[in-house]
């Protein structure tokens, strides 16, 4: 069964407010309870990464909403490197969240795992001109439009944006020929350094002139001619 991983954030009890969490508690509390009773109506198997943030409290604030639901798991530990967000990220086919500022953002942005982010402050988003998250991100502004992901996600319908999709395409052909070239070029030297090439009177065949284009030809890409 395809699991979802909710990295829920801190509230503004523990944080400065203005920091993390421009929503109150209790819609912090509500949204908790939504995504909970949600991936319960559709049987979906839910885990839930406490945030760091006072943790035993956060932990016994979950333990406490999922006691009737068998099929969540609620996740502590931070202080184990192996039960950080980061780590347990690649291990599920979809990760919640529900605040705006947190420093799982750039990594999930990275990462080929859909993302959900759950927010009811649409005006924070025009405010500080993040529109272009819903182009990275599934951007849901209210309990309905989470309920509409979550069921195409347990028909196994939810993917990244599209342009998002074709952004990490990008960028893995890009890497791929940028390692190519490493690959060239430290082979290259490999080459020069254990072996050296001799006319058949003695001299150097490879004079500088060479050898510079030589390097030229194995660390920088040819540029496409377009037509």
């Amino acid at each position: 069964m395809d699991k979802i991983l909710y990295c829920a954030g801190p509230f503004s009890t523990y944080n400065a407010k203005w920091v993390y969490t421009p929503e109150p508690d209790e819609v912090m509390f509500r949204k908790n309870k939504e995504v909970i009773e949600l991936c319960n109506k559709h049987n979906l198997k839910l885990h839930i990464k406490v945030h760091p943030s006072d943790e035993k409290a956060n932990l016994a604030h979950f333990k406490y909403l999922t006691k009737n639901y068998p099929q969540v798991k609620v996740v502590g530990g931070y202080w184990k490197w192996l039960n950080t967000a980061q780590r347990m990220i690649p291990r599920y086919q979809l990760v919640v969240l529900d605040i705006l500022r947190t420093a799982l953002l750039p990594i999930m942005a990275r990462s080929t795992v859909p993302c959900i982010i759950y927010t009811e402050r649409k005006d924070c988003i025009k405010k500080y001109k993040l529109e272009g998250l819903s182009k990275i991100f599934h951007m849901v502004y209210n309990r309905k439009e989470l309920d509409k992901l979550l069921v195409k996600f347990s028909f196994g319908e939810l993917f990244q944006p599209e342009e998002e999709q074709l952004m990490k395409k990008w960028f893995t052909k890009r890497e791929t020929i940028e390692n190519w070239y490493k690959v060239g070029r430290y082979n290259f030297i490999l080459r020069r350094k254990f072996r050296q090439e001799w006319k058949s009177d003695g001299q150097a065949y490879v004079t500088m002139d060479k050898l510079w284009k030589r390097i030229e030809r194995a660390t920088t890409p040819p540029i496409p001619i377009i037509k």
